[in-house]
């Protein structure tokens, strides 16, 4: 039966600034181009504000407008007001020097906020574009406990230095509480981030196939969507990403094992100790055609793979995603990559051991006629994710040393030293079954061409 989650409604008196700028229609209708706000605590906000234009003197003495629909990006440095000087990029223009405005009025989809420079770190233009939405919520209590459902309360609202914000729970993505729940870092879908207290008798309620539960904040210890995460890349295009949860597996493999090479050995334990999602499909052709605004592939097809691209295209995506979306995208490292592919299992491949059996679950040499296929034809391994073993070969973020799993720490390995070659996992059309193991590491240059898939960090270190 599937569990349900209600998030009651938490009532704390507004501040009065809060009340103040919700008074100001040109905050509270939200004028202005959309900007996003990084302060000092780690809050992170997306909205408008008041302020048409920002005035920068120079070291020459000039006085500058530049308007904030313009505005690239506004580094704020020594406070706004002394040195290290303030940066302003609006376009290839970049101006350092004093900022002369003192206090931001932010119309944000969690009510009005007042920030002053002092608390701004940077301001960019553009973040938070892409929607992000969320599925089912796991809520981990401080005795270990574990819920799960679906999310479909008000309202939580938060007292921040900034005012009293209000985060509808659909709208977070995870929230981390300190002891006694005293303070919450929520991090929301749409890339914000909201730093702030409670009030003091906050209590979240809870329906599941059990029964209803009410729990005071200050005993739960996380909350997050461990599910599917969608990116909506516009266009009608979008990108699916399961939630892989932090863990411990053995990587290589055993000597013992049919088709072990001494590059997958030895065989070792490994602790990924953050959760992080991972895209559930290969990158297709028309998600990158849509970030990139260009198609490389030799086969064509909108759903297909995208290939002949080198790492460096493949890293230069996930920097254009990150920027888009406003989080932390990237190539998985070899360790999460195989992580996520065994998904717990520990034979040769995540479906078992026996190669007839890869016809079922990935496009090898045998069955692939010689070129890619759309993904998610086939079927899934047990964490959801779709060709894993063949179709196009995965980069990963590691350079190659053949010798590496001697010498890795066992935590979080990520071979960063410098070489020849970068990563490429899971083997392709081309491929035998060997060489779509779940072990198999494969070593190119960096301009060779071949697929990937995306990781982006769960946010908070929640696990």
């Amino acid at each position: 039966m599937t569990e349900k989650v209600t998030v009651t409604a938490i009532v704390v008196v507004a501040l009065s600034l809060g009340n103040a700028l919700a008074a100001d229609p040109s905050v509270a209708n939200g004028r202005g181009p959309r900007l996003q706000f990084e302060l000092v605590d780690g809050t992170v906000i997306t909205g408008s504000t008041d302020i048409k234009a920002i005035t920068i003197r120079i070291a020459s003495g000039n006085v500058l407008k530049i308007p904030v629909a313009e505005l690239t990006e506004l580094s704020v440095g020594g406070k706004g007001r002394t040195e290290p000087q303030s940066k302003i990029r609006a376009g290839k223009t970049v101006l350092l020097g004093t900022v002369t405005v003192r206090t931001f009025r932010i119309a944000s989809p969690y009510g009005p906020v007042t920030a002053k420079l002092d608390n701004i770190r940077r301001i960019r233009s553009g973040a938070g574009d892409v929607s992000v939405k969320g599925g089912r919520w796991s809520v981990r209590l401080r005795d270990k406990t574990h819920l799960r459902g679906i999310a479909t309360g008000k309202s939580l609202r938060i007292r921040t230095r900034y005012g009293t914000m209000t985060v509808p729970p659909a709208q977070i993505w995870t929230a981390a509480f300190t002891a006694a729940g005293k303070t919450i870092s929520v991090q929301c879908l749409n890339s914000d981030r909201i730093v702030g207290a409670l009030g003091p008798k906050t209590t979240i309620s809870f329906k599941t196939d059990k029964g209803g539960v009410d729990i005071p904040a200050g005993k739960i210890s996380a909350i997050m969507y461990d599910a599917l995460l969608t990116f909506d890349l516009g266009k009608g295009v979008t990108m699916k990403l399961v939630r892989i949860p932090a863990g411990k597996f053995m990587m290589g493999t055993p000597k013992t094992q049919r088709d072990y090479e001494d590059r997958e050995g030895p065989q070792r334990p490994v602790t990924i100790s953050k959760a992080f999602y991972m895209g559930v499909y290969e990158i297709t052709q028309s998600q990158y055609q849509c970030v990139m605004d260009k198609n490389p592939s030799k086969f064509k097809g909108p759903r297909n793979p995208v290939e002949q691209v080198s790492w460096h295209d493949a890293t230069a995506f996930c920097e254009a995603l990150s920027t888009k979306t406003g989080r932390v995208v990237r190539l998985p490292t070899e360790a999460q990559w195989e992580y996520a592919c065994r998904a717990g299992t520990k034979t040769r491949f995540s479906f078992g051991d026996d190669d007839k059996d890869l016809d079922a679950h990935g496009w090898y040499r045998a069955n692939s006629g010689a070129r890619t296929h759309p993904v998610g034809l086939k079927k899934p391994n047990p964490a959801g994710l779709y060709d894993m073993h063949g179709n196009v070969g995965e980069w990963c973020n590691d350079w190659y040393d053949e010798k590496f799993y001697a010498k890795a720490k066992n935590v979080d390995p990520e071979n960063t030293a410098k070489s020849k070659n970068r990563v490429l996992r899971g083997g392709s059309w081309y491929n035998y079954p060997r060489w779509c193991r779940s072990a198999k590491r494969f070593k190119y240059y960096t301009n060779s061409h071949f697929g990937f898939r995306i990781a982006v960090v769960s946010g908070l270190g929640v696990d």
